[in-house]
């Protein structure tokens, strides 16, 4: 669904998600896979790629509560951090960097090295973009292991560069 929306077809993917929808059985061996806030979360992201931030962050929302009601740890990571994306693209770089940093504390507690990488990279973007430069800095740096390929670490460390005045390095990146 949302590959569908990010090319375009919010409404194909609308219908997509509306088809998907299905209650979450914890005695099913499919819900293993996929879990009830998934769906919620997919449809947030396609909120997201329409353009429709409140619907988008509404849902995120509501699918973090349900990774925290389950104690899903990977999920509330995760959905912390694209929560922040989700706020980063409203205009809430404060509000995006709160949410960044609870990712990035499930995530260091329970060791998942991908979700941390993510929500650091969201927190320093959302740091540079609220002006918080020393801090967007050493966010940025924790990312220096990862490839420049990733899409959110080119733009986490161009952002922090653009913050630290330096808008032609930020450029290049």
């Amino acid at each position: 669904a949302y590959a569908l929306a990010s090319t375009g077809s919010c409404e194909r993917a609308a219908s997509v998600l509306a088809a998907s929808h299905r209650p979450w059985a914890t005695d099913e061996p499919e819900s293993l896979f996929v879990h009830e806030g998934s769906s919620v979360m997919a449809e947030a992201l396609v909120h997201h790629a329409a353009g429709r931030m409140p619907a988008a962050a509404a849902g995120m929302t509501r699918a973090l509560h349900h990774a925290v009601e389950d104690n899903l740890a990977q999920a509330q990571a995760s959905y912390s951090w694209q929560l922040g994306r989700i706020l980063l693209a409203s205009g809430r770089p404060r509000a995006a960097a709160r949410w960044a940093r609870d990712g990035i504390a499930v995530a260091t507690a329970r060791d998942l090295k991908g979700p941390a990488y993510l929500a650091t990279a969201c927190l320093a973007t959302a740091l540079a973009q609220a002006g918080d430069v020393e801090q967007a800095e050493e966010a940025a740096a924790r990312l220096s292991a990862l490839p420049m390929s990733l899409g959110m670490v080119a733009q986490a460390r161009a952002w922090a560069a653009a913050a630290a005045g330096d808008a032609t390095r930020g450029a290049r990146i």
